[in-house]
């Protein structure tokens, strides 16, 4: 996220919208699988990491899932 922040702001740029994403390993066919997505709408168009962070961050937490690996 820091990274992304720091080419928003290098840009001159905001975002307005944060998509994250998680994945199991594809490698072992014996384990279970688990991939979910979201799409995170910010208050406000910003380019501060402290809130792309946070807002990011509660949104993985929704889509998690405990014991998968």
């Amino acid at each position: 996220m820091m990274r992304a922040s720091e080419k928003l702001r290098a840009q001159g740029s905001v975002c307005k919208k944060i998509r994250v994403s998680i994945r199991t390993g594809m490698f072992n066919p014996d384990e279970a699988k688990y991939a979910n997505g979201a799409l995170v709408q910010l208050p406000y168009p910003t380019n501060d990491v402290r809130l792309m962070t946070q807002f990011a961050t509660e949104a993985v937490s929704r889509i998690f899932r405990p014991g998968f690996r």
